[in-house]
């Protein structure tokens, strides 16, 4: 028998809970059996930025979202005397 705690999950995902109990189908483990995805797999739209909890944060049903694992970034504005000022999260 083979169980999910002796699996390494992939990058954007961290074991389930239960993975000392939860036995691999056919004596092979895989992500979708052992590991939930979380927010650091997720690529968040311009202007925002990743919380700071993304490591540890699961996304509902498998789906990170925007709103799970995103807040608007603060706009960091540089600019020299004759120059535009330019602005970028």
């Amino acid at each position: 028998m083979v169980f999910c705690d002796s699996f390494k999950c992939s990058d954007g995902y961290i074991l389930i809970d239960d993975a000392e109990r939860k036995e691999c189908k056919s004596g092979k483990c895989s992500d979708s059996q052992c590991c939930n995805r979380v927010c650091s797999s997720f690529d968040c739209p311009k202007r925002f930025s990743p919380k700071k909890d993304s490591d540890d944060t699961v996304c509902k049903d498998d789906k990170c979202t925007k709103r799970q694992c995103c807040e608007r970034g603060k706009l960091i504005c540089e600019s020299t005397p004759h120059e535009r000022n330019e602005c970028s999260v």
